[in-house]
C-alpha cells in the first residue's frame, strides 16, 4: 500500500520509470517467451527490444561464460544506453522511410523539408530520439511503413488476394 500512498491521486503506475518497465518486459520475454500485457500497444516495441537484447545476451553466455541475468544487473547502464541508441536508430529509420514516401509521391524536394519540418513540430520527438525507452518510436515505424507501403500501392495498384480491389 505505500506506493499507492506515495503516488496519491496520479495514480501507481504514473511513478514508474517507462525504461525499467520497457526493458524489464522484455528481459521477461526473452525468458518466459510472453508479455504480460499483450493488448498493450507497446507489445511491439518489447518484442523488438528483447529482439535486439538478443545479442548481448550470446554474448554474456558464450564469451563471458556469465548468466545473462547477472550481468544485466551489473551492466545495467549499458543495457539501458543500449536500447536507447536502438531507439534512436528505430526512429532514424523510421523518419528515412517515411520522408522517402513523402518524396516518391510528390517527387518534391520542397514537399519533403515540409514534411521534415512538420515532424519537429511534434514536442515529443526529441524524447523519441533515445532520451528514455517508448513505444511511439516503434509506432511511428509501422506508420512510417505503412505509408510507404500505401504510396506504393497508389503508384501502382494491385489485385487484392484477387477480388479485384484496386
Amino acid at each position: 500500500i505505500l506506493p499507492i500512498l506515495h503516488a496519491g491521486l496520479s495514480g501507481v503506475f504514473y511513478s514508474f520509470d517507462p525504461d525499467i518497465v520497457y526493458v524489464s518486459n522484455a528481459l521477461n520475454y526473452i525468458y518466459t517467451g510472453r508479455v504480460s500485457f499483450i493488448d498493450h500497444p507497446g507489445t511491439v516495441a518489447i518484442q523488438l527490444i528483447a529482439l535486439a537484447i538478443q545479442p548481448l545476451r550470446f554474448f554474456s553466455k558464450f564469451i563471458l561464460h556469465t548468466d545473462f541475468f547477472s550481468w544485466t544487473i551489473q551492466n545495467q547502464q549499458l543495457l539501458y544506453m543500449y536500447v536507447r541508441l536502438l531507439q534512436s536508430s528505430i526512429l532514424f529509420i523510421a523518419i528515412f522511410v517515411f520522408l522517402y514516401a513523402v518524396y516518391h509521391h510528390s517527387k518534391s524536394i520542397l514537399m519533403v523539408i515540409f514534411a521534415y519540418l512538420a515532424l519537429n513540430t511534434f514536442r515529443e520527438l526529441p524524447f523519441l530520439l533515445g532520451a528514455y525507452i517508448n513505444s511511439e518510436t516503434t509506432s511511428f515505424l509501422i506508420l512510417s511503413l505503412w505509408f510507404f507501403l500505401f504510396v506504393f500501392y497508389l503508384k501502382k495498384p494491385i489485385k487484392l488476394l484477387g477480388l479485384g480491389l484496386a
